[in-house]
């Protein structure tokens, strides 16, 4: 109820100190690149809701991806040579007990 129902988000978060979906998608890059460049840090989960993965996603994608996902999905990326490669997304829905 909080959320405002438009899609501009761009054009409410900054307003109040929040981030655009650009300046968060090159935070994310910047972030999870350092974390993979560590040592033994060849297969990572990182946890975030959807808007931050859509983000994400944009930022990594060298050509056009369509995806759609939602919270709880898996989107699944390599890193080779500083580089995020989209593989896959597992669909919530599609994962079973057992």
């Amino acid at each position: 109820d909080l959320l405002p129902s438009t899609k501009y988000y761009d054009d409410i978060f900054p307003i109040y100190g929040g981030e655009s979906h650009e300046v968060l998608g090159k935070r994310m890059l910047q972030t999870l690149t350092e974390v993979m460049n560590k040592e033994d840090h060849q297969c990572v989960l990182a946890v975030a809701h959807c808007g931050c993965g859509y983000d994400f996603l944009r930022q990594v994608q060298t050509q056009k991806v369509s995806v759609h996902f939602s919270n709880c999905d898996i989107l699944h990326f390599t890193f080779e040579n500083n580089t995020f490669i989209y593989q896959d997304i597992l669909k919530l829905g599609e994962i079973k007990n057992g």
